[in-house]
This record gives C-alpha cells, structure tokens and sequence, in this order.
C-alpha cells in the first residue's frame, strides 16, 4: 500500500469517533428548533415562560405521540406574555394547553389543538385554565373527542393560587369529547369563558351522559357566555350553524350581544408604537388592524418594568400619543387598544418599547451654572527665621524633575444657556447661538423642537436637523420653540437646551395699497440706510451673517 493511502485511512480511522460522537450529542439535544419566529417540538412540551419574554411567535407546533408518559403539549408557566400568531398542538397524552398563574396578557391568534389519544384514563383537557390574566385565544379550534374532562375548562387550580381573570376564547370551535365531558367549563373564575364560538356536543342529555354543552359550578363571577352557538357534533361543518336558542347569559347584568350574525372584533396585526423612547419625547400608536368592523377605539397606556413585564396604567393616559416624564425614565411602555362595535370589544397589546433614557438637555439657571472661583486674598503664613545652624554639607546632586503633566481634557459642560434670537412670526428665521462652554468644544449640533405654550412637551422638528437657523412655518403657531444643543471635545460630549422662544405668531395680513383719492400712488422718499456698523466697520448684518455661518 502506497504511504499516501496509509495516511488517508488512519486520518479516516481517526475521525470516526468524533463523527459517532457528533451523531450521539445531535441525538440527546432537545428537538427544539426556533427559526424564523417558530418553534417546532416533538415529543416534549413548549414552555413559553423558558423563552425571552415577551413572546412573539409566527408558530408554535408541538407533536407528541409517545404514551408510555402523560406528557402535556404547551405549558405558559409562570411569566408567559407577548403574542403567539397560530398554535398547532396534537397530543396522545396529557392536556392540550395548560393555562397557569403568572401568565398574562397574552394572545393566541388561532391554530388548532387536536386530542389523538391518552394516557390510560387520566385527566384531560383541550384547554385547561388553571390561572392567568388578560390571555386571550382567538379563532381557535379544539377537537379532543378523547378528553375525559372538557374541550376548555377554567377553574382555579388546586394550590388556590389565583383565580383566572379575562381568560377567554373568541371566535373559537370547541368540539365535544366523551360523554363525560363537558365542551365549555367555566368553574372558579372572573370574567372568563367563550365568545362568538362554536360549541359542539353530542345531543341531549342520556346520550352525552348526563353532560351539558356549557357548564358553570356556581363560583364563577361574571362569566363571559357571549354570542356563542350551540350546534351538534353530527352537524358540525355538514349544515348551517343555527343561531342561539334563547340570548346567552350576559354573566354580570350587561346587555346580551345583538343576533343577526354580527360578531364582536377580532384582532389582525397587534397595534404598533412609534417615537423615541425618552424623557420628553411624544410616543404614538397605531390602532392595529381588526376584522368585523370596528366603530370606536379606546386606549391605555401602560408603563412596564425593563423586561415588558409587571405593567400598570399611566393615569390619565387614554389617547393616541404619550409625552415620556421623568417617572417613565427606566421603564418600558406598553399600549393597550380596545375596539368596540354593536355585538362588543376586544383588546390589542402592542410589543415594549425600549427601555425610557433619561433627557440628557437640563434646564439649567445661571445661579445653578458652576461659579468661577473667588481670588483669594490670603498670604501663606511666614515661617520663623531658623537659627543658626552648622553649614549643611553640600547636597548630593539629584536627577531634574519631571516635566510638569499636560492638562486633563475634560468633556464641556455648559455655562450659559444656548438663545434663539428673532421674530417668532410664521415666515421669520429664529437663529440659535451655542451659548457659552467650559472645555472647549471643537463640533457643535443643534436640534430644533416645538413645544407647547409653556416650553413643554418637545417634540423633535425633522426637516431642522443640525441646522443653526429655523424658518418659522404654520405648524409652529401657538407653540414655542427650544434648540438642543451638544459640544463635543475630545473627552466626550455636553448637552445642554435653550430657554424657550416666544409663542410663535401668524403672519400678518398684507397692508393695504395706499393709493391716493385721485388714483394716484404716493412716492415715499428713500430710506435712509439705517445699518450700524461697529468700530471695525462692519454692519450688524455681516456680523450675523458670519455668526450663522460658524
């Protein structure tokens, strides 16, 4: 054999261990693989509150066909929020979805989850709700014919560690199991149930077993039982959907939704926030898309910790647009939108903004400017004329000193206040000055903002960037203006804003023609040139004209 193929077979030979081991860690590695906002399982269970939060998911689809173990298809655990667009979960063991406490404000856009099978004669579910808040399904379908409980059971879990509040399916199909079983169960609960859905069962009485299509247990408060339709399971897709028997309960004295087939909202894309997420800047949100033609919309803004979790509303914080405050600064912001019509409502949480940074501008008073120090008067005290001694031997001779260090370069920090000079009339030009600075900044950058009357609640000017003149237009009346300024060195950089402008005026109406009673036009003699020119003899204009230009 030539020594050319004894190397090529011992390098072949000597790779095959890392190859098998390669095949065995490929093996044992969970079958999970996140691509594209999915996630895909087989065989083990998706448990949202294990991924960063919020969740934003295309699909989530879990497969589990392994009986030897009960083993539930999607778990939200403990933290689960954010938005998860379809669901497609087929289980032969344990619950479909499991609902629990800590869950929150969460959304499921639709998807199916399909019962195969169980594991021996436990308890299942299609849906089971143990806890949770604000978790909405939407056009969900639930088809366990092997469930031995129900196609959605909500009751608070055994530990009593919170009752599940707004838990509700809208716009779902829940499909009826065994005769045991009951297709809606509504137990401990607030405000939670089905609406607009389907709600299929076997028939009457004796044959499902003594069942009921809904079942409530008499502890629930104010369940939601809206505009849903009762039909049988041997009908189901084969012959119109017929509508309600009688006006479904209203759970809590409201007024039942209309008949006639108009079905309450149903959320498309989530709403979207827009704006810089920083203290005194203007946030906006857009209504998202809904199907089922929405009529009105309501809001509610909600500050958040850093993670888009633990989130309360911003009193008084109901319309389209949110000025950040000094509390927002550390927090994320959140928006709740709500969409009415004639049958009812539905809510759309948007995803977090960023974390709020805190406004690097300061309004700063002179007084609050740092002082130069006061010369000082004081001489240092003389030392006693020392007695006369032995001459001292002549000192050894010692190495030069050291050159003295180069001055520290420190970042500017402002000492006069940035002004705006100028008319504040729409047509004008205000024209910003940069103020006075310590540390001699060698760039500066202006940023124009309008604000309100009062100099607040700026919003950034986009069509001024960097500029040090503003020409002032329509949208400016009955504002005022500030410039934000930044000096830069070396060592970093410096901010500072100005004092707000005078309120910004319309421009006048033009003046009228002076003509004379006979038709003819008075000629006013010429002005005299009325420039002031300082001792070097250039004109105050010139003089500004270079100011602008630096």
């Amino acid at each position: 054999m030539s020594p050319s193929l004894t190397r090529a077979s011992a390098y072949t030979l000597s790779l095959a261990p890392i190859i098998a081991l390669a095949l065995v860690l490929v093996t044992l590695l969970p079958s999970d693989s996140r691509a594209a906002g999915s996630v895909t399982l087989v065989n083990d269970t998706f448990n949202c509150s294990s991924y960063p939060q919020p969740v934003d998911f295309d699909l989530v689809k879990v497969t589990i066909t392994d009986q030897s173990v009960r083993r539930d298809g999607f778990h939200t655990g403990d933290n689960c929020t954010g938005r998860i667009d379809r669901i497609e979960i087929d289980i032969s063991s344990g619950d479909g979805v499991k609902v629990g406490q800590g869950a929150h404000d969460l959304v499921i856009g639709g998807g199916f989850v399909r019962c195969n099978g169980n594991y021996g004669d436990v308890h299942q579910d299609g849906i089971q709700v143990m806890g949770g808040t604000r978790v909405t399904f939407q056009n969900l379908t639930v088809n366990c014919t092997t469930a031995t409980n129900s196609a959605m059971y909500i009751n608070e879990g055994a530990s009593g560690n919170g009752r599940p509040t707004d838990v509700v399916c809208d716009g779902c199909t829940l499909m009826r199991g065994t005769d045991r079983n009951r297709a809606l169960r509504i137990g401990d609960s607030l405000r939670s149930g089905a609406r607009n859905s389907i709600i299929a069962w076997c028939g009457d009485g004796s044959s499902c077993g003594g069942g009921e299509a809904i079942w409530f247990s008499g502890a629930e408060t104010d369940p939601v039982n809206q505009n849903n339709r009762i039909v049988l399971y041997r009908d189901l897709g084969t012959t119109p959907l017929p509508p309600p028997a009688s006006p479904p309960p209203t759970g809590g004295g409201g007024t039942p939704p209309p008949t006639g087939g108009t079905l309450a909202p149903v959320r498309g894309d989530r709403p979207e926030i827009s704006g810089t997420a920083r203290e005194g800047e203007t946030l906006r949100t857009s209504n998202g898309t809904w199907s089922n033609s929405p009529t009105r919309y309501a809001y509610q803004w909600l500050r958040c910790d850093t993670r888009g979790d633990q989130c309360g509303p911003i009193r008084g914080a109901t319309s389209t647009r949110l000025t950040l405050g000094r509390e927002d600064v550390g927090d994320t912001i959140r928006v709740v939108v709500t969409a009415f019509n004639a049958a009812g409502s539905a809510s759309a949480q948007s995803r977090a903004t960023s974390v709020v940074d805190r406004d690097r501008y300061r309004d700063r008073t002179s007084a609050e400017a740092p002082a130069p120090a006061a010369p000082t008067t004081e001489t240092p005290p003389t030392e006693p004329a020392p007695a006369p001694t032995e001459p001292a031997p002549a000192p050894a001779p010692t190495e030069p000193a050291p050159a003295p260090a180069a001055p520290t370069v420190t970042a500017p920090v402002n000492t006069a206040h940035p002004a705006i000079t100028g008319v504040a009339e729409v047509g004008q030009t205000f024209t910003a000055s940069a103020g006075s600075w310590s540390g001699s900044p060698t760039t500066y950058a202006y940023e124009w903002r309008r604000c309100d009357a009062s100099g607040d609640r700026c919003d950034r000017i986009r069509d001024a960037a960097n500029l040090s003149t503003y020409v002032l237009t329509s949208d400016d009346v009955g504002h005022t203006l500030r410039v934000y300024m930044s000096a830069s060195n070396a060592a970093g950089t410096g901010y500072e804003k100005s004092l707000k402008s005078e309120v910004v005026a319309a421009a006048p109406a033009p003046a009228a023609d002076s003509t004379t009673a006979a038709g003819a036009t008075d000629t006013a003699p010429a002005a005299a040139d009325t420039t002031t020119s300082d001792a070097t003899g250039d004109s105050a204009d010139s003089t500004d004209s270079r100011t602008r230009k630096r």
